[in-house]
C-alpha cells in the first residue's frame, strides 16, 4: 500500500481482482468516455481493454502495475495502471470517478509519479477530445510530442495524443 499526502492511497492490483477492477472500470470510464462514442463504439472499446483475458496478461507481465486508488475510508475511487520498460515509464490508465474529477486527485497521483520515477522518461496517450485531462497534464509540464489515431475492437479508433513529460 502506497500513501499519498495522507490522503489516498495506492493499493497494487492482483490477478484475483480482475471483476474489482472491471466494475470499477465499467462505473468511471463508460461515464467519462460516453460524450466521445456512439454507444455501440463505446462499449465496443470498453470490452476491448477491460476484458478479463487481456486484464489477466497484464497483470502477469512483472512491469505492469494496476492500482486502485483508494480514499482514506480505504473506498476505490480511481485506478491507475503503470508500465515500466528500461529508460521510461507509461502511464497506462489514470482515472478518477466522474464525480471526483477536478478535485486534485489527479494532480496528487501525478506529482507523486513525476517525482518518484523523475529519472525515466514518462509518458502516457490521452483521447484528443478529453481536454480536460490534456490540461491536467501539460499542468504538470508534459507536452504534446505526437497525434497518432489506434485501432480498436472492429473498425473503431482511439485518437490519441502522446504527451511526454520532459527530462529535467
Amino acid at each position: 500500500m502506497i500513501s499519498i499526502n495522507g490522503k489516498l492511497r495506492l493499493e497494487e492490483v492482483g490477478p484475483d481482482q480482475i471483476k474489482e477492477i472491471i466494475a470499477l472500470a465499467r462505473e468511471i470510464w463508460i461515464p467519462s468516455f460516453r460524450s466521445y462514442f456512439n454507444e455501440e463504439q463505446l462499449w465496443a472499446l470498453f470490452e476491448g481493454m477491460y476484458n478479463r483475458n487481456l486484464l489477466q496478461e497484464n497483470l502477469k507481465k512483472p512491469n505492469y502495475h494496476y492500482y486502485f486508488i483508494k480514499n482514506p475510508k480505504e473506498e476505490p475511487i480511481g485506478y491507475l495502471a503503470l508500465e515500466f520498460s528500461k529508460d521510461s515509464l507509461k502511464i497506462d490508465k489514470i482515472y478518477v470517478h466522474p464525480k471526483l474529477q477536478g478535485s486534485g486527485i489527479g494532480s496528487l497521483i501525478l506529482v507523486y509519479i513525476l517525482k518518484k520515477y523523475k529519472e525515466n522518461r514518462i509518458w502516457l496517450r490521452v483521447n484528443r477530445g478529453n481536454s480536460g485531462a490534456v490540461k491536467l497534464y501539460e499542468k504538470h509540464g508534459f507536452t504534446t510530442v505526437a497525434r497518432k489515431d489506434f485501432h480498436g475492437p472492429g473498425q473503431y479508433k482511439y485518437e490519441d495524443y502522446i504527451m511526454e513529460k520532459a527530462q529535467i
